[in-house]
């Protein structure tokens, strides 16, 4: 055999080895796909939420910020769950829950101040194309008093608007649920 078979046979093998190592690849990827589907079918059956979202906490849980929290929101609650701690919130402790951009939160602070509550109102109609972050709210009940939650949110994650337009169709605007006595 001259130097040109020898290096033709080498190819062969190499690209066959290659071949195989794709074709596998191909099927221990569709398995794991298809056993990961079945884990969070599994999961969304144990725990029966409707919506899962991934978000990272800002404030009002005992966890330190951005830590990766998976947001469940089920048929009566909300479970969080970040760093192996799993949180329950029942709709009767919330009295809201919204989406806002950072911009807003910064704004609904400056109105309120100048404006008092009404200026807080008016100052989440506010709206900036400068903004990229945003943080999902929920204000609930705790301990008699009220207190909230929030996460960041990537810019555009339709889970969190999911999340917030569930809990809104669930209590309609507008309608005050809940008294605090100041």
């Amino acid at each position: 055999m001259d130097d040109a078979t020898s290096w033709a046979i080498v190819f062969l093998v190499l690209f066959a080895i290659l071949i195989f190592l794709v074709v596998l690849g191909i099927k221990w990827g569709i398995k794991w796909s298809i056993n990961r589907r079945k884990l969070m079918q599994d999961e969304k059956e144990k725990i029966g939420y409707l919506v899962k979202g991934y978000f990272f906490h800002f404030s009002g849980l005992p966890l330190a910020q951005k830590i990766c929290c998976a947001v469940y929101y089920c048929a009566d609650k909300i479970i969080i769950w970040g760093s192996e701690v799993t949180f329950t919130l029942d709709f009767s402790k919330i009295y809201d829950m919204v989406l806002l951009k950072d911009t807003e939160i910064q704004n609904s602070v400056y109105n309120g101040l100048l404006f008092g509550g009404n200026g807080v109102s008016l100052g989440t109609g506010i709206i900036s194309n400068k903004s990229v972050t945003k943080y999902l709210i929920i204000t609930y009940e705790k301990d008699g008093a009220p207190s909230y939650i929030s996460f960041y949110v990537e810019k555009y994650d339709p889970n969190a608007i999911k999340i917030m337009t569930l809990f809104n169709k669930r209590r309609p605007y507008g309608t005050a649920n809940k008294t605090v006595q100041l």
